[in-house]
């Protein structure tokens, strides 16, 4: 008798570890290649962006005697639009300050505003001074990589600051 309890028991025990196995199968089925395939294209950073806000204003500034000389295609165009947007985001991962970070944002809105009236007369002018105000913002941008960069080569101190006399 006591071998048919045993057997009785076996078998639920059985279904139990199935129903086990499965439900623990199916919840790893919920992570398909798929979705790692839509998470990993979020995480795609374009080439045309700039590693830093430095990066952008020199794009701009390089990019935008381009543009005003009507010598970019469109992608070219769309691609300088798309620094111009990011400026803000790459200032803010910067060192600056956050009304400085507020001018950029200005000076970004401006910057949109002269390459929708591209063919204004003077615009080009204005352009080159809106760069101007924000490579002017460049060295307060990184003033930790500086810091760090001048400890690393010494050699690239003024005169008068290498001098430990």
């Amino acid at each position: 008798m006591k071998n048919t309890l045993s057997k009785r028991w076996r078998y639920p025990d059985q279904v139990n570890v199935f129903c086990m196995l499965s439900a623990l199968l199916l919840s790893f089925s919920g992570c398909s290649v798929e979705e790692e395939e839509d998470h990993h294209l979020e995480h795609i950073i374009p080439a045309h962006k700039p590693a830093n806000y430095g990066d952008g204003v020199d794009q701009l500034s390089q990019r935008g005697k381009h543009f005003f000389a009507n010598e970019l295609g469109s992608e070219e165009v769309a691609e300088l639009q798309d620094i111009v947007n990011w400026l803000p985001e790459l200032a803010a991962d910067s060192d600056l300050k956050r009304p400085q970070w507020e001018q950029v944002q200005a000076i970004a809105k401006q910057l949109k505003s002269q390459m929708d009236a591209a063919s204004d007369s003077g615009g080009e002018k204005q352009w080159n001074q809106h760069v101007a105000s924000l490579t002017d913002l460049v060295p307060a941008s990184n003033d930790i990589h500086n810091a760090f960069s001048i400890k690393q080569n010494p050699s690239e101190l003024p005169a008068e600051e290498s001098n430990n006399d």
